[in-house]
């Protein structure tokens, strides 16, 4: 059976269609709409694959067709069929339960700088010592190229302001030579005019971060950023790059939770497509879990309720923590104790310069299963079709993890060895056994219940575990 809706190419396949008998083979073509809708349909275990490519079909079950396809696709070029087989592959792989994974991340989250010109106060740099951090060096971005040729999507994402690092024009024009589409998480605090072109043409969208529209809360939080260059620069990507997609994407804590609804109505007036609202993760390393919003249910309750009868009335798309909302008692009550304390309840002094996640990745141990405490089913749709490199070559398992790393980008010669990497082999053993890794005890994705291919069961008993770690429990 062809999935292709092309009569062009079922005329071309037809001989060599001829010569299958097997009728349980559905055969997959470089038309990618066809394939991904059957794809997503399909019942598991049902068919067995092929994929028609160069009058030939090659068998997307069998190791030596895989990798030889991958080549000659490498070889000829041609990375825009290559990028729709290695994503059909991705999602058969799951289908039929393959064991050997042999398929390239379809997204890469790649540092490409730890620098950054604030302070935030919920962020890993407000405890980092500036002077440790650096940009990505260049062997680092070459052992990355072998993978672009499968990647659709590059994310210039880190613990960094992308448009600081250094040669990111030459990457830039690398990512453009193997037809990867860019999006980036951005302070919007520096674009340099150089860069604009590459943003207009190659960006699919920006994430942008903001906490607060008031200048002087603005400030307070990203120290060392002036809230009339943010504006500016918001307003020159909308004039320059007008179908760059730009995403307000702010993270609730004590200090903006009563200004929620402002930045809805910010992002409306300036051309935002959608407000990403997600609560704060306190960090042993800056002290701050009196800023975790939770602690003030009633009060969060009601915020978000604000906010998003707001974005309905804007029509404004809005993503927040739905469980956080419920039926509120005494609003008045959390705003009296959200009033009495200080806006940074006593760290106004400097940030103290110890242990950091900018620059402590451990490696990933076995412990991430022995200490697992939550049943789930399916694989992370992060971790099973992503990679997170950070500068320094260290492969995270996502990029909510700041703390550990699974593998070294150094000691990886194949995809199969990827996959097959002890750090790797761990998370994937985890998934394979309906184990959460302990080390996804606190992911945002799950929070936000972002994740289509993964189910956890006793998902209320996970967001319970989740605020008893953060200390404000009821």
């Amino acid at each position: 059976m062809l999935i292709c809706k092309d009569h062009a190419i079922q005329q071309e396949a037809a001989p060599y269609l001829a010569q299958r008998r097997n009728g349980r083979e559905a055969i997959l073509t470089a038309e990618y709409g066809s394939g991904k809708e059957f794809l997503k349909n399909c019942p598991k275990n049902r068919y067995s694959f092929g994929f028609y490519y160069g009058k030939r079909i090659w068998d997307m079950e069998r190791e030596g067709d895989i990798l030889k396809l991958q080549k000659e696709l490498v070889d000829r070029k041609d990375y825009k069929t290559a990028k729709v087989y290695n994503e059909f592959q991705i999602m058969v792989s799951r289908l039929n339960g393959h064991k050997d994974w042999l398929f390239y991340p379809k997204e890469i989250q790649l540092e490409h700088t730890n620098r950054c010109n604030a302070r935030c106060i919920m962020c890993g740099h407000w405890n980092a010592d500036k002077r440790k951090c650096r940009d990505l060096p260049k062997e680092t971005f070459q052992r990355i190229i072998p993978f672009l040729p499968f990647c659709r999507h590059v994310g210039l994402h880190g613990y960094g302001e992308p448009f600081l690092a250094k040669h990111i024009l030459d990457c830039l024009q690398v990512y453009q030579a193997y037809g990867v589409r860019l999006y980036a998480n951005s302070n919007l605090s520096y674009v340099p005019e150089e860069l604009l072109p590459y943003i207009g043409e190659m960006f699919d969208e920006i994430n942008v971060s903001c906490e607060s529209v008031r200048k002087e809360d603005y400030e307070r939080i990203r120290q060392g950023l002036r809230f009339c260059d943010f504006v500016e620069n918001v307003e020159k990507i909308r004039k320059e790059c007008p179908k760059v997609r730009l995403n307000l994407f702010a993270v609730i804590m004590r200090q903006n939770l009563e200004q929620l609804t402002e930045l809805v109505e910010f992002a409306a007036e300036h051309g935002f497509a959608k407000v990403s609202m997600t609560e704060m993760i306190a960090m042993e390393e800056n002290g701050n879990f009196g800023d975790v919003p939770s602690q003030y249910p009633d009060l969060l309750s009601y915020a978000l309720k604000q906010a998003a009868r707001r974005a309905r009335e804007l029509q404004i798309e809005l993503d927040f923590p739905k469980e956080a909302v419920r039926a509120y008692e005494d609003t008045e009550r959390d705003r009296r104790r959200l009033l009495c304390q200080p806006f940074l309840m006593g760290r106004e002094a400097a940030p103290r310069h110890g242990a950091s996640l900018l620059f402590d990745r451990q490696k990933i141990t076995r412990k991430a299963e022995e200490q697992s405490i939550h049943r789930c089913e399916g694989v992370c749709d992060v971790f099973g079709s992503q990679m997170y490199c950070a500068l320094d070559g260290k492969l995270a398992v996502c990029c909510v993890d700041g703390y550990h790393y699974t593998a070294e980008l150094a000691d990886i010669h194949s995809i199969k060895e990827y996959w097959q990497s002890p750090g790797v082999r761990i998370i994937r053993d985890c998934f394979e056994r309906q184990k959460l890794p302990a080390v996804c005890n606190n992911c945002n994705f799950i929070l936000l219940d972002r994740l289509k291919s993964l189910h956890l069961p006793d998902r209320e008993g996970y967001l319970r575990q989740v605020n008893e770690r953060e200390g404000h429990c009821e």
